[in-house]
């Protein structure tokens, strides 16, 4: 998972989440500022509570973090996840989730996972440099060689945009637009526009 110095410097920056879940999605673990914001004092009162058992999380947010958990066990591949999420006060936030299959020895018993806490607002003026954040060299391609132009173009395009839309959007045209994204499948060895917008899919789950 994540060594110990990039999770000291996240959680210098942001509230990072560590938790271990069961293959029914029953919590074995979780760190203290996980613990703090759904409302619990001790360790030990998470363990066997499912996201479900939170009442203050939405019924449609514990099904989505339940699925995303089978997901990552089913297909045995880490992934980063973009989750909404309630906490224990009331605040909307989103989860920059990365998780991955927890192993007891070739056996996948559960999932691990780390996730940045953020309110929605910021997460809204900045979100490739908060998933940025959390990647680290975790993710399965990194967005650290494109220049915040094409970054600029990346998010508007993983959002359905087309090239004039984004041009309209960044004040470019669309010919140069499409010059940044042809820069980008480049670098995220991509052959066609469609594989870059898949790819993007796979990588960031709203």
């Amino acid at each position: 998972m994540f060594d110990k110095s990039l999770i000291e410097k996240l959680n210098q920056r942001f509230r990072c989440h560590l938790y271990a879940k069961g293959q029914k999605g029953a919590y074995l673990y979780c760190n203290d500022h996980m613990l703090e914001d759904i409302g619990l004092h001790h360790k030990n009162e998470i363990l066997g509570l499912t996201d479900f058992d939170l009442h203050f999380l939405e019924v449609d947010e514990a099904k989505n973090l339940r699925a995303n958990d089978t997901m990552v066990m089913t297909t045995a591949k880490s992934n980063i996840i973009i989750e909404q999420v309630t906490l224990a006060n009331m605040q909307k936030s989103i989860a920059i989730s990365y998780k991955e299959p927890f192993y007891e020895g070739q056996k996948i018993i559960g999932i691990r996972g780390a996730s940045i806490i953020v309110d929605k607002n910021e997460f809204a003026s900045q979100p490739f440099f908060l998933i940025n954040q959390l990647i680290g060299e975790h993710a399965s391609f990194s967005l650290n060689a494109l220049t915040s132009r094409e970054r600029e173009c990346f998010n508007y395009l993983t959002r359905g945009f087309t090239a004039k839309q984004i041009g309209k959007k960044i004040q470019l045209s669309a010919r140069t637009v499409e010059n940044y994204i042809e820069k980008i499948k480049i670098k995220l060895d991509c052959a066609s526009k469609a594989e870059l917008i898949e790819k993007a899919s796979s990588f960031i789950m709203i």
